[in-house]
């Protein structure tokens, strides 16, 4: 993957990486591969350029976190809280081990009921089993409006909790329109539920061969599965078709 990149930036391409991860997290990555470029947290929610200075920041209104933090203390679900890059949790759950094994940089720390709901949220995590999270999912939706709140599955196991009208999509065109890219001029590439709103906005789009159903049916091209380098795939043909 890493020589895919340097041959993308050897042509000028623009690089962004974007994950419902946390900045810093995404940062390990970048540093990996040896790329500068700007990064797309939280799913939207935060962003920064390729220097590190910060893009932009979409709080999710204070009134949302409290109702969805009551829903989790009533049912019992383990929830992460994210800060900008600073990620907080309320008590230690075998879903919060599952959470670290899945994480890279990141050291979540554990606060009070009080504090979390004393503080500014970029996203709210709820992580439980799969089955469980669409029936929290059908239910909060009844709960949060589209204009109070956005909700996404990032992972079997992950309902997540954005600002309103935020995804990766709405980020990824901030940064473009930040760079002096046309909407025509992007490609993306995504597997899961929280990539569809990028795929759709980007003039391109992409998926790699496992990704979920509805990504496979959305996308303009697909490519070998992520283990099996469909993501350099998809860079070297963005190159030579540039």
């Amino acid at each position: 993957m890493a020589s895919a990149l340097a041959r993308a930036t050897d042509r000028g391409i623009v690089l962004c990486f974007a994950s419902g991860r946390t900045v810093a997290s995404i940062r390990v990555f970048a540093r990996e591969l040896g790329v500068s470029v700007p990064m797309v947290g939280c799913n939207g929610a935060y962003s920064v350029r390729a220097d590190g200075r910060e893009l932009h920041h979409e709080p999710v209104p204070d009134f949302v976190r409290d109702r969805v933090l009551d829903y989790a203390d009533e049912a019992g679900i383990h929830v992460n809280l994210y800060s900008r890059d600073e990620v907080l949790y309320p008590e230690a759950s075998p879903w919060n081990d599952l959470y670290l094994s899945r994480v890279k940089n990141l050291e979540p720390r554990q606060v009070s009921r009080e504090t979390m709901r004393q503080t500014s949220v970029t996203k709210l995590l709820l992580i439980d089993d799969p089955e469980r999270i669409q029936r929290h999912l059908t239910y909060l939706r009844t709960q949060v409006s589209p204009d109070e709140g956005a909700v996404t599955i990032s992972e079997p196991e992950y309902l997540e909790f954005l600002p309103p009208r935020v995804n990766k999509g709405f980020a990824v065109a901030k940064v473009a329109e930040d760079l002096g890219i046309a909407q025509a001029e992007v490609a993306a590439m995504g597997d899961y539920l929280n990539d569809l709103e990028m795929l759709e906005w980007a003039g391109v789009s992409a998926a790699p061969a496992n990704a979920a159903a509805p990504i496979l049916r959305l996308v303009d091209r697909s490519f070998s599965s992520n283990n099996e380098g469909g993501a350099a795939e998809f860079v070297d043909w963005i190159v030579s078709n540039e």
